[in-house]
C-alpha cells in the first residue's frame, strides 16, 4: 500500500481480496469514517458490501449522510 512501486489500486478493487485490510482493518475504517464524516456504523452495516473498496465505502458515507444507509443494507 506505501510501495513505490507504482501500482495503483482501482477505486473499486476489493481491499480484503488484495490482502490491504483485514476484519480488524474494516473496524478501524468504520471509526475512522464515523469520525471524518459524523455518521453512525451499526453492527449491521459492517458487510464486505460498504467496506470492500474505495467505491463502496464512497457510497456508504454518501448514504449515511442522506440518512439511507438502513434502508440500503437491509436490501
Amino acid at each position: 500500500m506505501f510501495s513505490d512501486d507504482g501500482s495503483v489500486l482501482a477505486n473499486d478493487a476489493s481491499l480484503l481480496e488484495k490482502g490491504v485490510i483485514d476484519s480488524t482493518g474494516v473496524l478501524e475504517l468504520a471509526m475512522f469514517l464515523e469520525t471524518q464524516f459524523g455518521i453512525s456504523v451499526r453492527a449491521d452495516d459492517l458487510l464486505p458490501q460498504n467496506f470492500d473498496s474505495v467505491d463502496s465505502m464512497a457510497g456508504f458515507v454518501h448514504r449515511a449522510t442522506s440518512g439511507k444507509v438502513a434502508a440500503a443494507t437491509a436490501v
